[in-house]
């Protein structure tokens, strides 16, 4: 309401700095969110691929105990299970961080 009692120039003058700000600061808030994205998807990936690194021979070490224990078979099937689902897992989270990222930017972008 206070605008209507503002002279028009005035108004005009604080349009026109707010869109002189606005397209300032874009570039450099779209800048930010770039970098931001680009430092933070390789480590996120790495620590994906780190986790599953060391997750696996945890797995199959637990496997090759339990299997020990009882039975010859489980433990080929656990090594057959471990062999099977780590490429998959890994592969998973490669693709899941190579999806996450476009939509993790364009989420910063908006």
């Amino acid at each position: 309401m206070a605008f209507l009692f503002l002279p028009l120039s005035l108004i005009l003058l604080l349009l026109l700095a707010c869109l002189l700000l606005a397209l300032l600061l874009f570039p450099l808030l779209l800048l930010a969110c770039l970098l931001l994205a680009l430092l933070l998807f390789p480590l996120l990936l790495l620590a994906r691929l780190l986790l599953a690194l060391l997750l696996f021979p945890l797995l199959l070490l637990a496997c090759l105990l339990l299997a020990l224990l009882p039975f010859p078979l489980l433990l080929l099937a656990c090594l057959l299970l471990a062999l099977l689902l780590f490429p998959l897992l890994l592969l998973a989270c490669l693709l899941l961080a190579l999806l996450l990222f476009p939509l993790l930017l364009l989420l910063l972008l908006l």
